[in-house]
Parts: structure tokens; sequence; C-alpha cells
């Protein structure tokens, strides 16, 4: 992605379908889709309407099919979702798209060697919780969870971008932030990884523990009434084609684009458990917490983000013994780091990297 967005090995067939998104004038790193087209003796389609550019073939090692459409920063590979580290986009009336495809398409054509997982997670948008006016749970002894949230999100900022990872924070000061913002924040970014950062509180002194959340498959919205799947796609395709970031986008038309959303969507929860799970393989052993495991809610920031998304509580306020020790700066920081050898973990983890068959194979 201009959003670092990852190349998902999940086959040997390979059908492909991005997005237009940057408007930066370099053209360095990017392929003309017809050059690339031509490379492996591939037909170039072009449907005006919805502006798909579609590059479609039989070679001896396989079949492959290749769909540039504007709007959408994916790519779908026979079905299947493919990303690449940077977005497709429109010069003049050319479609140019990451030189990395290459390596997809000659997959799809020839086997070849498997690739060490790791170095797919190249930027992370980091929300910490609440704010200005909005403290948040506040413990028994008075601290606030904005004042934990923000600190350890710097932490773990840190900890992120010294492993090479670009890292933008909704916040970085005691500022109040709307909701709806740090969702548009994280969906002008295009990160590859969504993680907001907050602190627990319950009626129950006693309460204690870690959580990490996804966002519901289904939800009830006011005035959407219940919201599935396929209403996420219809209005994550609307919203991305009219971000004016996004050159030549129009707004979606058509079965296509929805289809491409849908299988888009469902690829960011399943890539959001995989992170979830690695958080809560590392935070409640790194620091003491009891396990509260992975949950499912539809908390705003969840269901309106367009990456794989996670809200991580990090320990309940309301508990005395909790807060005091989210009051240490040193628990902090080993908070911080549970979180991001979770992130390390999920980038190396084979579900992410893995489908490239064997040399020989």
């Amino acid at each position: 992605m201009a959003m670092a967005w990852r190349v998902m090995r999940l086959g040997c067939l390979v059908a492909v379908v991005f997005t237009a998104a940057s408007c930066a004038p370099s053209t360095e790193g990017y392929v003309r889709a017809v050059d690339l087209a031509g490379e492996f003796g591939l037909r170039v389609e072009t449907d005006p309407l919805v502006g798909q550019v579609t590059l479609r073939g039989e070679q001896p090692g396989g079949v492959v099919e290749v769909v540039v459409s504007p709007g959408l920063q994916a790519a779908l590979v026979n079905g299947h979702l493919r990303r690449l580290p940077r977005s497709t986009r429109y010069r003049d009336a050319d479609v140019l798209v990451a030189e990395e495809l290459r390596e997809a398409v000659r997959t799809a054509l020839l086997v070849s060697p498997r690739t060490l997982p790791g170095g797919l997670v190249r930027k992370v948008v980091l929300d910490p919780g609440h704010g200005g006016k909005d403290p948040g749970a506040i413990g028994p002894n008075g601290l606030t969870e904005k004042e934990v949230n923000l600190d350890v999100a710097r932490r773990l900022a840190r900890l992120l971008r010294e492993r090479g990872i670009e890292v933008v924070l909704t916040r970085t000061s005691d500022v109040f932030i709307p909701l709806a913002e740090r969702s548009h924040v994280a969906n002008r970014e295009q990160p590859d990884l969504f993680i907001s950062i907050h602190a627990d509180a319950s009626p129950r002194a006693s309460a204690a523990g870690a959580t990490t959340y996804l966002v519901k498959e289904t939800f009830t919205q006011s005035g959407r009434g219940t919201v599935t799947p396929a209403d996420r796609a219809a209005l994550a395709a609307q919203e991305t084609s009219l971000n004016p970031g996004h050159v030549g986008a129009e707004p979606a038309r058509g079965d296509s684009q929805l289809a491409l959303w849908q299988v888009m969507l469902a690829e960011y929860r399943r890539e959001s458990r995989l992170l979830a799970e690695a958080v809560q393989n590392r935070l409640p052993g790194q620091t003491g917490q009891p396990d509260r495991g992975v949950r499912e809610a539809a908390y705003a920031v969840l269901k309106w983000t367009y990456a794989p998304a996670v809200l991580v509580e990090v320990g309940f306020l309301s508990n005395p013994v909790w807060e005091a020790r989210l009051a240490e700066p040193e628990y902090r920081e080993e908070t911080a780091r549970a979180i991001a050898d979770a992130v390390f973990d999920f980038d190396r983890h084979p579900a992410l990297s893995a489908g490239r068959p064997p040399a020989g194979r």
C-alpha cells in the first residue's frame, strides 16, 4: 500500500484486482499494466464503464487473470485476496501497477521456491483511545484511561519504528478525536494493521485481565438497522471510491466491485483474528494479566476501518491492583513490548505468506 500492501500467497493460479490510489507523480516501482501483459503474453481487455483493465491468458504453467480496478486497493487472485506493497494508480491514460506484480504473475505460471515469511507489515495506525474532554475510564486512585492509552501507544510506536515499520497515531497529545475521524485517519493512511489501545473498567473491583476484540461479522447500526458483510462491502466501496485521494475513482457500480470488497473485508476479518490471537498469546503472559481471550464487538473504530483491525484492552483501571501497575512506566513498557511482539508474530505467521509451493513440486 502506499498503503504497504502485502502479497498474500493463497495459491498458484492468479487473478488479481487492485486499486487506483496515490497522487504521487513518481513512477518508481511501477510498471504499465499493458507492458506487464506483454511480458507474459496476456490479452488486455478494458471495461470503460467501470474503468477496469483485465490481463488474461493461459501459459504452459497455468492460467492468469489480472483485473485492475480504480477505487480499490487490493488484489484478487482467482477470487482470493492478494496485496502489493504499492497501490495501483493512473498516469494519464495508463494504469500503473506495482512491479512486484510480476512475481505474482510468474508464480501463477511457473512454480517458484517458497520464501521465508515476514516483512509484510510495513505500516501501522495506532489509535490511543479517548483523549481531551473524554478521559475514558478513571481508576479509584484517579488514573485516567486516556493517559494510559497514549503512553502505551507512544511506546508501541517507538518499538515498531525500531523494526522499520512506519507508524501513524490518530492522536499524539491529550486531544479529543471523534470516533469517525479515527477510522477516517486509518482509511486515509491505508495501513497494513490498525490497533486501538484501551483500558477496561467494571463495576466489580476484582475484574481483571487483557482482552482483544475484532469486529463482529453482523451488527446493528442506528439508522441502518442490521449491517451485514454485504452492507459493509457496499459502504466500503462507496466511501473509498468517493475518497478524493483515489485518482480517477468513481462511485462503485455493479456487482464486481462489491464482490471484491466482500472478499477483501472477509480477508481483513480473518487477519484481524490472527492478530488478536497473536496479542492474546503475548500480552497476558508477558505482563501477568489474566487472559480474557479474543472477543467480537461492534466498536465504531472496528466497524468503519477498512484494514485488519483490533481493539486491545490492556487491563482494568477499575481494579486497584492493576491501576497501580498501569501507572508504572516500566509496566506500560512491558505492555507495549508485548503488543509489538504480537505484531512481529503476526508478520511471520505462515498463513500470511505461505502458499507458494516448494521448489520442484
